[in-house]
């Protein structure tokens, strides 16, 4: 059986690899063709990687020693820089985005330009589109907010957590003496004692964020004010931005609150999803020795002892994944770990493992990363391609003809595109 005190190895990978996805790219991508993006020389492995939106960039980061980086955008590499940061992003037209560290003071460099030099500048953070980048940059103890060279923001105490929304809107969090508040467009809001980060709703028409006021805490959504406790994380909204939800994470319990109401508790409870029209809402959680689908709030009951990372189709159909044990086979063979990928209740396949699952436009057809024992594979419908040594980013064309993600493959980074049709 699984331990409940740690996550279950089969779901760090299936976790790991959903990070990896991302959202359709827009219909002004590059063509939807087969490209190679780099290959790594002998000795080279990736410490952080990122894949372009829309399949045309590769961006890396490689140690090479003494606390310097060599940064690769596919086959170009830069001179090696002092940073105490592996990670790098990418804008959408190709620009590199990273914090570099010249003695005891930084700067932030975004394709070719890069800032004057801080004591300290937070970790930059691109917009929706991929285009904007804003960062916090601050030296004795002045802080200011920049959206690329621009400074957007200053005059106040504190300075953190920038974010945008679709349209590329900015809020943030600021204090002014003891009043600490989140700024939308330029505007306050209402003070409190301490204030956390903000996250937009989908349509940008609000923000949520935790709030202290004496002995009260809240998660505030707009005007509205939601009861909280101690351990509570970032909010986040429904697809259709009508609800929002948010963790509590204490010793020995965690549970999440869905527009104020308290759910279950358990010792562990993670990976919360809301249906795409913001009705159902599940999550998987601790049960027994091992992890089960909490969905609206009722224990989801399955044939499985160990189930995890639920899913929705467009459709409102429940997915996810359950683990198992393989029966034997005519020749003998079984009794080894297994893992299904489930949606309403059906096995859609077994394998030793997954990561994404990203349904077309149609809301129907579906792509999805597994691992084998020879590698990753992506199987779209009945088509199986593979094997790869890493896969990234998969996702479908706008028309939903095809499906492209990245892979490495012999030290080559391609990006791939397969036809969603089995002609």
């Amino acid at each position: 059986m699984l331990s409940v005190r740690s996550v279950p190895w089969w779901l760090v990978v299936t976790i790991a690899a959903l990070a990896r996805s991302s959202a359709p790219a827009e219909e002004g991508a590059a063509p939807w063709q087969d490209r190679r993006l780099c290959t790594l020389n002998e000795g080279e492995t990736p410490c952080y990687e990122t894949l372009g939106a829309d399949g045309r960039f590769f961006a890396f980061s490689l140690q090479v020693g003494g606390g310097r980086v060599r940064l690769g955008l596919n086959d170009e590499r830069t001179e090696p820089v002092h940073t105490d940061n592996l990670m790098v992003q990418l804008t959408t037209d190709g620009r590199l985005v990273y914090v570099t560290r010249d003695g005891s003071r930084e700067r932030v460099h975004i394709g070719e330009w890069q800032s004057e030099a801080w004591d300290f500048i937070s970790d930059p953070v691109l917009s929706p589109d991929g285009l904007k980048v804003a960062f916090v940059a601050e030296t004795g103890g002045s802080k200011t907010l920049f959206v690329g060279p621009d400074p957007v923001a200053q005059g106040f105490d504190w300075i953190a957590a920038p974010t945008f929304d679709r349209s590329g809107r900015l809020a943030f969090s600021a204090a002014r003496g003891k009043e600490y508040f989140v700024v939308v467009e330029g505007k306050e809001g209402p003070a409190f004692v301490d204030v956390r980060a903000a996250v937009f709703s989908p349509d940008g028409t609000r923000v949520a964020y935790q709030a202290l006021e004496g002995k009260n805490r809240w998660v505030v959504v707009g005007d509205e004010r939601y009861d909280t406790e101690v351990g509570t994380k970032l909010p986040f909204f429904s697809p259709d931005g009508r609800h929002v939800a948010w963790k509590v994470e204490q010793e020995g319990k965690q549970l999440y609150y869905v527009d104020g109401e308290k759910g279950p508790e358990s010792p562990y409870a993670d990976c919360a999803e809301f249906s795409p029209d913001g009705t159902r809402f599940a999550h998987h959680a601790t049960s027994g020795d091992g992890l089960c689908i909490v969905v609206d709030g009722v224990v989801l009951k399955t044939d499985f002892a160990d189930c995890g990372r639920p899913f929705f189709a467009p459709d409102g159909r429940l997915g996810y994944l359950a683990h198992g044990v393989a029966e034997e086979d005519s020749e003998g063979m079984g009794g080894y770990d297994v893992n299904h990928l489930i949606l309403d209740g059906k096995v859609l396949h077994t394998s030793e493992g997954f990561g994404a699952v990203v349904f077309g436009p149609d809301g129907d057809t579906i792509a999805f990363e597994m691992m084998e024992a020879d590698g990753w594979r992506i199987r779209v419908g009945e088509q199986e391609h593979g094997p790869f040594e890493k896969v990234w980013g998969m996702r479908f064309s706008p028309d939903g003809e095809y499906v492209g993600f990245g892979a490495l493959k012999d030290r080559e980074v391609w990006w791939r595109v397969v036809r969603t049709d089995s002609d």
